[in-house]
């Protein structure tokens, strides 16, 4: 089968996060297993553009602005619409990475124009919102869009009751996880100084100034660690590095690294914390759980349940001293902290498998193809 997905952005340092490699993911199963893939997205911050990610093929095209105060929403990739326009004829199927923006719902919206059956995965990037920007472009393209696609793929039930609520009960959806290939693993000796990591965009619902507090509270009551920020600004930098700068704590931030990066990085922590709130399904906490770290959440996040059950990682509630409790535990305890990491490696091996990620996408592309009318 010839397959292509559509995202909003490539770019050096994995700024776009989960959905990136969520796609690559698939891609690299999808196109071991015989299939043709082609990955086409806007792009920014590249000296010299890669032809391809792994050994997934690329289509990239220049992503602007069109509003900066709307963040990734309002990018627009314009040379990525006459891309598809051109090629349309040389895919089976499209599967678009789909958010409220400029790049994916027009490239959407066109593939379905074009008589191609679209499977649309959201990534809990489009929920019910007030938000009066929204309102035009739902109406425009958002709820055509998920009511045109073969499938609209979620991964909570919490997001596909979002998805019905936005196309008013006309979006055909369907539950499908994120998979990962577990990652060999390099058996090291734990940090004489443990190290606690957060590894993900400076964003405002992933609290990196949530991580910074933590850091602080450990600090004052006398615990040893190290506390390391890793990932790109998304607009809580600047407040980050200025409690940095007045904390007592071993913290720093190490800025961005590029994607490939990112497991040998997390290899060499002891704990992974992620405070987000309201995260749907964060690939990070996935992949530090492939790599047999003990994982500690919030209980707003999507993967809550899953940890709490297969006692891969300790879940919370929101609040920071409810989170430095349970980094408090883990570096208490050391058993314990193996315990829940062997926990953690089994789970993603065994539940969130990208071959059975896959697998279940074959169908559901089977399936498009097979009803396109």
């Amino acid at each position: 089968m010839k397959i292509l997905h559509v995202l909003t952005l490539m770019s050096p340092f994995g700024e776009y996060g989960g959905p990136a490699r969520v796609s690559l993911n698939q891609l690299n199963e999808l196109q071991s297993r015989g299939h043709s893939v082609t990955l086409a997205a806007g792009h920014r911050g590249y000296d010299r553009l890669p032809k391809s990610a792994d050994t997934v093929p690329l289509q990239l095209f220049g992503a602007y602005a069109v509003h900066k105060r709307l963040g990734f929403a309002g990018l627009a990739a314009p040379g990525l619409l006459a891309w598809i326009a051109r090629h349309h004829r040389d895919f089976d199927v499209v599967h678009v990475h789909l958010a409220r923006d400029l790049v994916t719902l027009p490239a959407a919206r066109l593939a379905l124009a074009l008589g191609l059956p679209v499977i649309a995965q959201t990534h809990g990037m489009i929920i019910q919102t007030n938000k009066a920007v929204a309102r035009p472009l739902d109406f425009l393209l958002t709820r055509p869009t998920l009511r045109g696609s073969k499938e609209v793929l979620c991964l909570t039930t919490n997001e596909e009751l979002s998805i019905k609520s936005v196309s008013r009960s006309r979006a055909i959806t369907s539950i499908i996880n994120n998979g990962i290939k577990s990652p060999s693993m390099t058996h090291r000796s734990p940090n004489v100084v443990p190290e606690i990591l957060f590894l993900a965009r400076l964003q405002s619902r992933k609290r990196p100034t949530a991580f910074v507090e933590l850091a602080n509270i450990l600090n004052e009551r006398g615990y040893q660690a190290k506390f390391r920020i890793v990932g790109p600004d998304e607009g809580e930098a600047g407040r980050v590095e200025e409690m940095i700068a007045t904390s007592g704590a071993d913290i720093e931030w190490e800025g961005p690294i590029p994607p490939d990066m990112t497991a040998s990085r997390m290899e060499r922590c002891d704990i992974y914390v992620l405070p987000s709130i309201n995260e749907p399904y964060p690939m990070t906490v996935i992949e530090a759980m492939a790599l047999g770290k003990p994982v500690i959440i919030t209980d707003s996040c999507g993967l809550a349940d899953l940890i709490t059950e297969s006692e891969s990682g300790i879940v919370t509630n929101e609040s920071v001293n409810a989170i430095a409790a349970a980094v408090i535990d883990l570096l208490t305890d050391h058993k314990k902290r193996v315990r829940l990491g062997m926990s953690a490696r089994k789970t993603a091996t065994e539940q969130l498998s990208i071959s059975d990620t896959v697998t279940n996408l074959e169908q559901i592309y089977q399936r498009s193809v097979s009803n396109n009318d």
